[in-house]
């Protein structure tokens, strides 16, 4: 009854009775009311006639109502249209859509009405939709066909097939396009589509041709409703792909005679017949610069643009490849493997320039050189094995580094710029030793020993062999060499070489005098004896055993023979003169010793 219910409310062109009243009927009865130019298959004969030419002049079908129509009534065809389906035509005289139903058995189908009702065919025109590359067209653009299509439409050659107002669920449904240097973006139309709705309720879109020329996408001109069919006097609407070029790449190379150049990138690299970003950039450079640009390691860089005018050997121009940047001041450093999406951009090609670095060994050598000239680029650090490799050796001198105009070079960090430079060495003078004799006052000058020449040490020399060897100049017996002073008088007792100019003294004073006279008896010197002098400095401490007195004990005179009877310190031969302790002044003491001798 549910069922029957439903039909009754959809068959609005006939007379809807009660429940009890519709059992009276047992038959309903389908009418096709088909126009001008509208036929359906000759096939189709249930209580059908037919006219000479094959066209039916008056179609029905009959059943029992409310039951299924087991026929499958085939569809209308009307040249140029599209069949979209059955109506029923209200009492306002508007059209309603006529909807099946699912009988016992599953199936969709209609059902017989109680008495009767007119089907009426609903219409479209066929419409088709072409599709224009635009800037595609010399880009090698190619049409992708469609991910989806149904079954009331069709793309064929480039064109979409289908009827006005017939849905487009989605862009899968349109096909897309492709061009080099290209990427799609969408489909639009000159002017806007505007849409009307006749009076059974219908939209149709079609282009409002009085409005300004633009870019109107197709799949947004529908507001909420889903994109359709639009219809044009012509049957055709044509659409017209929207395409983002892919990004320029402007190559500044920063050389003179080189003008600028530019290409288009290839945004999808992922595709193996588009090069890469970085082949095409190394391309264009070998391209503008030729054979003056190299790679001295196999592909592994650096690269070199160098400039022979002459072909004499000597490269007027001769600079380093320094890198891709995107600014002119060379801040922002560009890599090449990065991605640059969709926007174009300026790279500015940094060079080093060739430079020579002179050094001077400044009065050193090394490898017999008092100069040398090595050829670097700006940018370059020399490094310790530079430093290393290149230490001058200069007499009496270390070598303590490297100055550029004065300032101090350290080769290890030192960033090399883009003009020449000359390095000066740099040494640390050994220190100055002079060596002097301090004399007292009266002392001969034709009897001093000159004074040893000035040398120059390293610091921290042992200075022990150089003033024993200095000391023992002292050949007068008279004279004692006595303590080491520096310039300021004080005892120089440290022995190693400091690290500034320094003066020793040796002060040499007198010894003390001793003359030795031979006594026989008290105050009675030996006709014949010769007196002996000795000389006894600070160190020495003299007594009667000393050995240095040995051979003043012994006496001989003529041929008298006297033996040894006492060393005294008075001509009276009363006081034992030793011991006696050596002494050193400026002038000189002196002291007479009597020896007693006696036959």
């Amino acid at each position: 009854m549910i069922k029957k219910k439903i039909v009754l409310a959809l068959m609005t062109g006939t007379a809807v009775l009660s429940l009890t009243g519709c059992q009276k009927y047992s038959k309903g009865t389908i009418y096709f009311a088909l126009g001008k130019g509208e036929t359906f298959p000759t096939d189709f004969g249930h209580n059908t006639t037919w006219d000479d030419s094959g066209n039916p002049t008056y179609s029905f079908l009959t059943g029992q109502a409310n039951t299924p129509v087991a026929v499958d009534i085939p569809d209308p065809s009307k040249e140029n249209y599209y069949f979209v389906g059955w109506r029923e035509k209200k009492a306002s005289g508007a059209y309603t859509s006529i909807k099946k139903y699912i009988d016992d058995e599953g199936k969709s189908c209609y059902y017989y009405p109680y008495g009767s009702t007119t089907f009426y065919p609903l219409f479209e025109p066929l419409f088709k939709i072409s599709f224009d590359l635009t800037d595609a067209k010399d880009s090698n653009g190619v049409l992708v066909d469609p991910k989806l299509t149904t079954s009331s439409n069709s793309y064929v050659d480039g064109v979409l097939n289908g009827y006005s107002t017939m849905e487009i669920p989605s862009t899968d449904y349109l096909p897309t396009a492709t061009g080099d240097h290209l990427s799609f973006q969408y489909w639009y139309t000159k002017y806007p589509l505007t849409s009307t709705t006749d009076a059974d309720g219908i939209t149709h879109y079609g282009l409002d041709t009085t409005s300004a020329e633009g870019t109107y996408q197709f799949s947004t001109s529908f507001g909420s409703n889903s994109m359709c069919f639009p219809t044009s006097d012509d049957s055709t609407l044509t659409l017209y792909a929207k395409w983002t070029e892919d990004p320029t790449v402007t190559i500044h190379f920063n050389l003179d005679g080189i003008t600028d150049d530019s290409f288009l990138a290839w945004k999808d690299t992922t595709n193996a017949k588009y090069e890469t970003l970085q082949k095409q950039i190394e391309g264009l450079m070998k391209k503008k610069l030729g054979t003056t640009f190299f790679d001295a390691n196999s592909g592994k860089g650096p690269y070199y643009y160098q400039v022979d005018t002459n072909s004499d050997g000597i490269y007027e121009t001769d600079k380093r490849f320094a890198g891709y940047y995107l600014d002119s001041d060379f801040k922002k450093q560009f890599n090449l493997t990065s991605s640059i999406g969709s926007t174009s951009i300026d790279l500015y090609l940094k060079w080093n320039s060739h430079v020579t670095v002179t050094l001077d060994y400044n009065g050193g050598k090394l490898n017999d050189k008092t100069t040398e000239t090595f050829g670097y680029y700006e940018g370059d650090v020399l490094g310790d094995d530079f430093y290393t490799n290149h230490i001058p050796v200069k007499a009496n001198a270390s070598f303590t580094g490297w100055t550029n105009s004065g300032t101090a070079f350290n080769m290890s960090t030192a960033v090399l710029s883009a003009t020449d430079i000359t390095l000066k060495a740099n040494y640390d003078d050994y220190p100055t030793l002079n060596l002097v004799y301090s004399y007292p006052s009266s002392y001969p000058e034709a009897s001093k020993v000159a004074n040893p020449a000035s040398v120059q040490l390293k610091a921290g020399t042992s200075l022990t062999d150089k003033l024993a060897t200095f000391r023992s100049g002292i050949v007068d017996e008279q004279l004692y060499a006595g303590k080491f002073t520096d310039q300021n008088n004080t005892d120089f007792t440290y022995f190693f070489m400091p690290n500034s100019d320094t003066t020793i003294t040796l002060n040499l004073g007198y010894k003390l005098k001793l003359t030795f006279t031979y006594y026989s008896a008290a105050s009675t010197s030996i006709t014949g004896a010769s007196d002996v002098i000795k000389y006894v400095g600070p160190d020495d401490l003299l007594n009667d055993s000393s050995d240095s007195l040995t051979s003043i004990k012994t006496l001989t005179v003529g041929t008298d023979t006297y033996t040894f009877g006492g060393f005294y310190s008075d001509a009276a031969l009363t006081t034992l003169a030793f011991p006696i302790q050596g002494s050193s002044s400026a002038t000189q003491p002196s002291k007479t010793i009597y020896v007693k001798m006696t036959l």
